[in-house]
């Protein structure tokens, strides 16, 4: 009987993690038989964690291959997690998929229970679970094996936890409510780990810090902004005292910073920057049109905006134009921000979301209803063809992977182990191959990050730190080095692998180069010996 009410209760959430968990199950399965019984994630990034971990745990060395300090995650937390299930478990590289597994269920759980607190029916939070499933999109982020789910929950957790604070005008750091001291050290704690997890967290971080000291609450606005500049601070001052710079390779190489050479750099600067992102990502634009109007709404109809929703949504809107000004815009990146919208504005918009409100609509005003019906249709759509794409895109994504990353740190393992070689995705190469990378990048290899930040990175350089660590060969995209004049000359090109259907790589095509005469033939050799053991999708090209 018991178990019987407590399915009646909370159907909402159990049927969505059923759910969700099939159709990752189904996902999965696919993606291993399509992968020759490999499991395989949708991105090579997760492997440059991997293999800092896996190094930090059997030789306690921060570092991508092994050696020396390298400052190459732009997720300390994820990659100090990773290492720390290493120490209790072993090292294997399912932990992330399964951690993925873990936080996605948390999510949904701690929304389900934030949403219930309000007046929707639990049709209508059953709704709002399908849209986070769905539109975030949590089964793409789970095969990433990377820290977004991660993010998006504490970044739900702190908005949250920042708006009840706020929201409450007459509370004191030192009265003696112990149930408003433990928040503040909650919040303190969130804000700590928040910004190690992403560092675009400290967009909110700034934000929450300002509403508190525009509450008069100056000492805890200064003391939350304290909490989150220290951990970057200390993690930055330790890459320095390796050589690095203060921030992680990773967030200076794809960091959009502000350029003033040209007057349309100026412009792009000072805000133009973020309306460009915003049009490239619709879900986001309706997500801050619908809040920016609740916004309004509620200081028309209240002349309040300190309600614990609407200080919510205040903080997503500049959380999200920061994000947009400053950061790059890809799906992983931009999904804490449809996490935290797609909640923020059902959480400010719930009375308008009963089902009494929705009766009155379709009985009382049937083509007001009609015509209702047909705007929530146009704006969900392409919240449906987000959901949609990147469905499909996860196998082929892993797919990807398997037949170029997966299958050059194959060959390299085989026939180059504890050679030094060259690369520009690092990830794999130096998780499942034995080898010395460079990488020309500059993610892991502080020489090339450097020769990029001073911007004296070209031909002659990249020739130059490739016979200082007396490279052999090296395994490139072409294509990435033009802009850079290209690679060098004395280089022998010797074969081209090229997939198909290409979703997630840098490039369809990775080009073997041989540095040293005396190993040209071997290259050659060893690759046409490789090329039978190649996936069908794969296709080599000798010069």
């Amino acid at each position: 009987m018991f178990l019987k009410n407590f399915i009646k209760k909370h159907w909402p959430i159990i049927t969505a993690l059923f759910l969700l968990y099939f159709i990752i199950g189904i996902l999965l399965t696919i993606s291993i038989i399509n992968n020759q019984s490999h499991f395989i994630y949708s991105l090579d990034d997760v492997y440059i964690h991997l293999s800092i971990a896996k190094n930090f745990v059997e030789s306690s060395a921060w570092s991508v291959n092994g050696s020396a300090f390298s400052s190459s995650t732009s997720s300390p937390l994820w990659t100090f997690i990773l290492s720390i299930t290493y120490l209790i478990s072993s090292i294997n590289e399912y932990v992330p998929f399964f951690l993925n597994l873990l936080v996605a269920a948390f999510l949904l759980l701690i929304c389900y229970n934030l949403l219930k607190k309000t007046s929707l029916s639990s049709s209508m939070i059953f709704a709002v679970m399908l849209s986070l499933i769905f539109f975030i999109p949590i089964p793409f982020l789970v095969f990433t094996g990377l820290e977004h789910l991660f993010h998006t929950l504490l970044m739900i957790l702190y908005v949250y936890l920042s708006s009840d604070l706020i929201s409450n005008k007459n509370y004191k750091p030192l009265a003696s409510e112990s149930m408003y001291i433990k928040k503040y050290k909650y919040l303190a704690i969130l804000t700590f780990f928040i910004v190690l997890i992403r560092y675009e967290s400290l967009f909110f971080v700034f934000t929450s810090g300002i509403l508190f000291v525009l509450r008069k609450k100056y000492l805890l606005g200064i003391f939350i902004i304290i909490c989150g500049l220290l951990p970057i601070t200390i993690y930055g001052i330790i890459s320095m005292s390796q050589g690095w710079p203060f921030i992680p390779a990773p967030i200076l190489i794809k960091a959009n910073l502000p350029d003033f050479s040209t007057a349309k750099d100026v412009l792009k600067s000072f805000g133009l920057k973020s309306l460009i992102q915003l049009i490239n990502c619709i879900p986001l634009l309706f997500l801050l049109i619908a809040s920016l109007v609740l916004v309004l709404i509620r200081y028309n109809s209240e002349k309040n905006l300190w309600k614990i929703s609407t200080i919510f949504l205040i903080m997503f809107i500049i959380g999200l134009l920061f994000h947009m000004q400053f950061s790059s815009l890809f799906i992983r990146y931009e999904a804490y921000l449809v996490g935290l919208g797609i909640f923020g504005v059902v959480f400010d918009a719930n009375k308008y979301l009963t089902n009494s409100q929705f009766h009155f609509i379709s009985r009382k005003h049937v083509i007001s209803g009609c015509i209702f019906s047909l705007v929530v249709f146009f704006i969900l759509l392409p919240f449906f063809e987000r959901g949609i794409s990147n469905f499909q895109k996860t196998i082929r994504a892993t797919n990807n992977i398997y037949e170029q990353q997966y299958q050059v740190a194959s060959f390299l393992n085989l026939y180059f182990n504890y050679q030094s070689i060259a690369a520009n995705d690092i990830g794999a190469i130096n998780y499942f191959a034995t080898t010395q990378c460079l990488d020309l990048w500059g993610i892991s290899n502080r020489d090339v990050l450097l020769s990029k930040l001073e911007k004296t990175y070209n031909t002659e350089k990249i020739n130059d730190i490739s016979n200082h660590y007396k490279v052999k060969i090296a395994v490139v995209y072409e294509k990435w080095f033009k802009n850079y004049g290209g690679l060098p000359g004395s280089w022998k090109k010797k074969c081209s692998w090229v997939i198909s259907n290409n979703v997630i790589c840098g490039d369809s095509i990775v080009t073997f180069y041989a540095l040293e005469t005396s190993f040209a033939d071997s290259l050659t050799k060893s690759l046409k010996e490789y090329s039978t053991r190649l996936p069908k999708g794969v296709k080599s090209f000798f010069y």
